[in-house]
């Protein structure tokens, strides 16, 4: 099982390797997918999504005592758990196949309701009612109003791979404290491709719908972790791996985009799975429908959207993979940073390269102008243009003390694996930078999944408008040091993960004269690493209180987690 989770990196390699000769040279929905009727009830429980100040989506999936295309359910929602008196009741239709609109006539059984008109900063109590059953009883907080300045706080999870989730006790006891108010699900919310286990996408809409309902099943996911959905709300965000590893939305130039799978090597028609993930997704996840405030984006499948969270805090969810270009294709570590020699790096390292691997790791000899030019100078799109206008149109007009971006990967530079993140996407990189810098907009927090690692940093080092990263995860057990740590054996690179460590410290640790062992490299490093975890799953809490906001990245005890060089994952703002 080990050499399949790190046979994703290794594919990936040999995909640079079939164009790096030429490189140097160059300078519909299945409705036929029926679900298996099993006990009658709520088997997946119940679930609410994207709170307001004034309400929250509320969900939940039936299974009718025979079976039907449809079947009543009453939604039943209160100020107190024994529903005594009963606030709001609505009477909704669960269907067995999916209407024109998934996001608002969801199939497999699926009910839900947007609830408004509830109170602000108020804690509710929920169920659902058909043909006799009655669901568990779920809770959520409505946001505080936007004038409101009390503390807030929040969770921000990412990666739900390898279950059961080990994080899970841990953040269940964080919300059973009572002052939690939502939990961010930030991308690979669940994995298609399940490459823990050498496993391919299966193609039917079945499938996809399997992986939501496995992420509720306490014998999935772990108990506590299951139990998180129905102990509060969640706002959730996707990533690749609710599809395929990797994938970009757009469609290829003059065709249909495929992709290879890392795991198996298969090759497969990203548009087919692309319309099965992304139905399964609205499907299962309670998230406000009808987002059509920005023109020339079908609202059926638009998922950025913001909330104001009290007088303190707007969240701006954003959506890096269905309006994309296409990914650039490239090495390991295809731009050293400046003053930086591959030569060099290798003595740094202390580690010998075949002439094989150095073109696997860095690209041909002589192609370094080229790789520079694919990545810097080359104009790519990660968010399209309607979507970026409304984050800078947001961000512009936001009154919020602090402006919380939730991105599904890092902003920040890092060198490594850099083609399918921001720095792959360089020039709108810098355009989302110097907007916030050129237009003073002040206290902006990336919180950022997919590195399988826990991070804090500044991603405009020098700046006197800093900018932060914060990075979660994973959920899951397959954490970064685990896979480069599999993969340097296939490559006879002993301890990789502690290699691979001290490099990106030395590229982006500050320059400390006293104590080398923690210390960037000088003249190389950026010096915006606050800290860094590789080998232990995590998650963040994110606080604000009046002017302040702490942000700490705390392990699978609920401690704050303090990394192999002393340094502490807490963020503390203003500095």
């Amino acid at each position: 099982m080990s050499s399949l989770r790190s046979r994703r990196f290794f594919l990936q390699l040999l995909m640079f390797g079939g164009g790096a000769a030429a490189l140097a040279a160059c300078g519909g929905t299945s409705s036929s997918s029926i679900p298996p009727l099993g006990e009658p009830g709520f088997p997946q429980g119940v679930f609410a999504g994207d709170p307001t100040s004034e309400g929250a989506v509320l969900s939940t999936r039936v299974i009718p005592a025979s079976a039907t295309d449809t079947v009543a359910v009453t939604l039943q929602v209160a100020e107190n758990s024994e529903f005594n008196p009963i606030s709001q009741q609505v009477s909704l239709t669960a269907r067995r196949v999916a209407g024109r609109n998934y996001r608002t006539e969801p199939g497999d059984y699926i009910a839900r309701a947007v609830v408004t008109g509830l109170r602000p900063a108020q804690r509710y109590f929920y169920r659902f009612v058909s043909e006799g059953f009655t669901s568990p009883v779920g809770q959520f907080r409505t946001l505080p109003a936007p004038g409101d300045g009390r503390p807030i706080r929040f969770l921000h999870i990412s990666c739900a791979n390898e279950p059961p989730f080990p994080i899970g006790a841990a953040m269940l006891a964080e919300v059973s404290r009572g002052d939690i108010d939502f939990i961010s699900f930030n991308g690979d919310t669940v994995y298609a491709d399940r490459f823990w286990l050498g496993l391919d996408p299966i193609g039917n809409l079945e499938f996809y719908r399997s992986l939501y309902r496995d992420q509720r099943d306490p014998n999935y996911a772990g108990r506590e972790f299951a139990q998180l959905f129905g102990r509060t709300s969640f706002v959730v965000n996707w990533d690749d791996h609710e599809v395929i590893d990797n994938y970009s939305g757009q469609k290829a130039r003059g065709g249909r985009a495929t992709q290879l799978n890392d795991t198996t090597g298969q090759t497969r028609d990203v548009e087919d799975l692309k319309v099965l993930g992304y139905q399964a997704f609205f499907e299962y996840n309670p998230i406000t429908p009808n987002l059509t405030d920005v023109a020339g984006v079908d609202s059926r499948d638009r998922l950025f959207r913001s909330f104001r969270y009290g007088a303190n805090a707007e969240v701006f969810i954003l959506d890096l993979r269905q309006y994309r270009d296409l990914a650039a294709v490239t090495p390991i570590l295809p731009i050293l940073p400046p003053g930086l020699t591959r030569q060099r790096f290798l003595e740094l390292a202390g580690i010998r390269l075949t002439p094989e691997q150095e073109t696997l790791f860095f690209g041909p000899p002589g192609s370094e102008q080229a790789l520079f030019n694919l990545l810097r100078r080359t104009p790519r799109t990660l968010l399209g243009n309607p979507q970026k206008q409304w984050l800078f149109n947001g961000l512009r007009n936001s009154t919020a003390t602090y402006k919380f971006i939730v991105s599904e990967f890092p902003i920040t530079v890092t060198y490594f694996r850099s083609n399918d993140v921001w720095e792959g996407y360089w020039l709108e990189r810098q355009e989302v930078i110097d907007f916030i810098e050129s237009n003073n907009i002040r206290n902006v927090v990336f919180l950022t999944g997919n590195n399988h690692a826990g991070f804090i940093g500044q991603v405009n080092p020098g700046s006197s408008n800093p900018i932060w990263e914060v990075w979660t995860g994973p959920t899951g057990r397959s954490v970064t040091a685990l896979s480069i740590d599999e993969l340097g054996n296939q490559l006879g690179i002993p301890n990789a993960s502690r290699l691979y460590y001290r490099i990106v410290n030395g590229f982006l640790a500050p320059v400390n004269p006293t104590n080398p062992q923690v210390s960037g490299i000088p003249g190389v490093t950026t010096g915006n690493l606050r800290f860094l975890e590789l080998a232990v799953p995590n998650y963040n809490v994110i606080e604000v209180s009046g002017s302040r906001c702490t942000i700490q990245i705390k392990g699978p005890t609920g401690s704050v987690l303090t990394d192999p060089l002393g340094r502490r994952g807490e963020l503390n703002l203003p500095q």
